[in-house]
């Protein structure tokens, strides 16, 4: 019983560990992606008032 928790927990880990990488994966792209939103977001509001609201919605 014991060993077989201790494979579970490796698995587990294993399982965490790369869930892990592709959620830090998913962040960074996510975050290069607001970021990239953001100076567009302001491009189009130097250029129009309502620029922003027809571009990225509410934000």
């Amino acid at each position: 019983f014991g060993t077989q928790k201790v494979e579970g927990l490796k698995i587990i880990s294993v399982r965490a560990r790369l869930q892990a990488k592709i959620m830090q994966r998913q962040e960074g792209k996510k975050r290069r992606k607001i970021a990239t939103d953001i100076r567009q977001l302001t491009a189009s509001r130097l250029r129009t008032p309502t620029g922003f609201f027809s571009k990225g919605g509410i934000l």
